[in-house]
């Protein structure tokens, strides 16, 4: 099922500050990625806007499925998204949440639910509310809620955040089992994170400006 991206001209201002402007990329079906650029340059802000969960100060990101175009406010059905940002909903144990997640979300075919806790390195927190997870088991989970998801589109925000070594190397085999079947966008300055990347747009830091600036991309 083809899948592609355009952003046009875009640009995100908070206030009188140009987080970026002039950013244009083309990102097909089984591109990989990398959004980069100096904390606070606009990187995660960039995967909401191409998400749809925040609107640019101009320019355009549309997304595209066997050439019909799909709304903005239609994105989330198409991608999964990992950040240490997202919150996850804490009164619920493991297993609650990963039965409430995978009826929002498809679950990849080759997956069980009764699996998933093996899969993601949890299998003795099965019954443990998430509130109890330390910050690596939390990132763990919000890991592979994406990654084990069916959607043509995965978006990763520094996504080795709070794992120990063991994590990582989690991490990395199953995003190596994903390479060359999705489109999939990481947002780091990390190059051990965007290490499968093969094209790059990288965000420059500028603050209070009124001058224009543009992104730079390239491949």
């Amino acid at each position: 099922m083809s899948t592609n991206i355009r952003i046009q001209d875009l640009g995100k201002r908070f206030n009188r500050e140009w987080l970026f402007d002039g950013i244009t990329i083309d990102i097909a079906q089984h591109d990989v990625v990398a959004i980069t650029g100096h904390n606070g340059s606009g990187k995660s802000t960039l995967l909401k806007i191409i998400a749809g969960l925040q609107l640019p100060t101009n320019g355009s990101v549309s997304m595209s499925m066997l050439d019909k175009t799909i709304p903005t406010e239609e994105h989330y059905r198409y991608l999964a998204f990992a950040s240490p940002y997202i919150e996850l909903i804490e009164e619920y144990t493991l297993d609650e949440l990963l039965d409430f997640y995978f009826h929002l979300k498809p679950l990849a075919p080759q997956y069980t639910l009764a699996e998933l806790p093996t899969l993601m390195l949890l299998e003795k927190s099965r019954k443990k509310e998430i509130r109890s997870f330390s910050s690596g088991m939390k990132q763990r989970l919000k890991l592979g809620l994406a990654l084990f998801c069916n959607t043509p589109i995965l978006i990763l925000d520094e996504p080795t955040s709070h794992l120990d070594e063991q994590g990582k190397t989690w991490f990395y085999k199953n995003l190596e089992d994903l390479i060359g079947k999705k489109m999939i966008l990481i947002a780091s300055n990390q190059k051990e994170e965007t290490q499968y990347c093969t094209s790059s747009i990288d965000i420059p830091t500028f603050a209070f400006t009124h001058q224009t600036k543009k992104a730079s991309t390239t491949r």
